[in-house]
């Protein structure tokens, strides 16, 4: 259980990192109230390096991140898809769905990806045509507000790499279905 609550601690720790880059990149993209709003046709994100694809519907945005040069990285990459083009304000949440690849060659890396099958926490699914696992959902609740977020993980280990694929749901953003989509979309082959 002790890898669990590590496992669990990165995991909000990365949840904050992406909401709060979420966030930045809002508030970057905000303009005169005269700015048009965004809409994007949507399309797929594709990425030859650590082999795999998704696509992401209307109005949403990839945005990729390498941790670090290094290919001995434990996480060498990261993709936040944000929905953009909705009336959200500079400070407001937006649904995400992340992308985080784990290198199985850390150990640390390799010794909680060995836990995923022991975990009863987690039930069975498929991602990308491989064995996988997914959390429960997580709804949190924002302090001050009433604002939620429903947040599932998903898990998948395929070839030196773990992936690991997080959505967050915004109460009243409408973005299950484009969420659910997007993790039914991943495959590996990028």
């Amino acid at each position: 259980m002790r890898g669990f609550a590590g496992r669990q601690g990165w995991l909000l720790r990365a949840l904050a990192v992406a909401l709060a880059g979420a966030v930045c990149l809002i508030i970057a993209a905000c303009g005169s109230p005269s700015t048009p709003q965004l809409n994007l046709p949507g399309g797929a994100y594709s990425n030859t390096t650590y082999g795999f694809k998704v696509t992401y519907p209307r109005n949403w945005q990839p945005n990729s991140y390498n941790a670090t040069p290094s290919t001995d990285a434990a996480i060498p990459f990261n993709l936040i898809i944000t929905r953009t083009g909705d009336a959200h304000s500079a400070a407001s949440l937006i649904s995400t769905c992340t992308i985080t690849v784990l290198n199985m060659k850390n150990k640390d890396i390799a010794k909680s990806a060995a836990s995923l099958a022991t975990n009863k926490t987690l039930q069975p699914a498929t991602l990308g045509g491989e064995p996988g696992y997914k959390s429960s959902p997580l709804v949190q609740d924002i302090p001050n507000s009433q604002i939620s977020v429903t947040h599932i993980d998903y898990y998948v280990i395929h070839g030196d790499y773990e992936y690991q694929i997080s959505t967050d749901s915004v109460k009243g953003d409408n973005a299950d279905a484009d969420l659910a989509s997007m993790v039914a979309s991943f495959s590996f082959g990028g």
